[in-house]
């Protein structure tokens, strides 16, 4: 992962928040509700 990957996934961790982003394999690992943007 890259570091501002990390970044926006540790914002969205401490803020609950969920992550809209099209690198959903990056950020499989983080227990984050991840999704893809382009599904909708």
């Amino acid at each position: 992962m890259a570091t501002t990957d990390g970044m926006v996934a540790a914002i969205a961790r401490i803020n609950g928040g969920r992550l809209a982003r099209r690198n959903l394999a990056d950020f499989a690992t983080t227990r984050l509700d991840v999704v893809s943007p382009w599904d909708f």
